[in-house]
């Protein structure tokens, strides 16, 4: 997933474990949205 928007590897996991309550990142590349409305936010 990060290659594939340009940034690192770390940066990926940082944003990743910061909307943790937001989205579900699944192997493979898959994002689950939890809460639209804060997604939104």
């Amino acid at each position: 997933m990060a290659r594939s928007r340009g940034i690192t590897y770390e940066e990926c996991v940082r944003l990743i474990k910061s909307l943790k309550s937001v989205i579900a990142y699944i192997r493979g590349g898959k994002m689950m949205i939890l809460d639209a409305e804060k997604l939104d936010a």
